[in-house]
């Protein structure tokens, strides 16, 4: 922690809730070493598709891995200009060096729109792993999106 402002400067973190805190990190929050409803340790798992000036096509993936484990508690998809795309989400568990074969997750999508939130994730398998392996995959009939951001939000467990 730079206390001071200056490179290699360390120190303590002020009290909070009257615990002196070195670090902050998950082992902090779920010990119960701080309570703040404010906090909000989480990884965001995106990508974005970008068809450079042409619409999208079906069918394209993008991998990211999952380093820690945890629960998706949202699903955010906007494009350049109102549009139509369908992302489907799905998960591998990798074992031996192969990703073996995926499971859906879920889905989101815009219809006729620029911008799509999913916070109840009706349907979806919310559950994560660290070492799974996420597939992000365009899917459905797309139509004016060129270019297309995907978000999950993953609070860690």
């Amino acid at each position: 922690v730079q206390l001071t402002g200056h490179p290699g400067s360390t120190g303590s973190l002020p009290a909070v809730s009257g615990v002196a805190l070195t670090s902050l990190d998950a082992s902090n929050v779920s010990s119960g070493n701080l309570a703040d409803a404010y906090v909000d340790l989480r990884v965001d798992h995106g990508v974005t598709f970008d068809g450079q000036g042409s619409v999208i096509a079906a069918s394209k993936s993008v991998l990211v891995p999952v380093e820690r484990a945890g629960v998706i508690t949202a699903a955010s998809l906007v494009g350049d200009a109102s549009g139509s795309i369908t992302i489907t989400v799905k998960r591998y568990t990798p074992s031996s060096g192969s990703l073996n074969s995926a499971t859906s997750l879920g889905t989101i999508a815009l219809s006729s729109a620029q911008h799509a939130r999913d916070t109840t994730l009706s349907g979806w398998t919310t559950s994560l792993s660290a070492g799974d392996v996420l597939e992000f995959v365009t899917t459905a009939t797309i139509a004016t999106v060129t270019r297309v951001t995907c978000k999950l939000k993953v609070e860690l467990a």
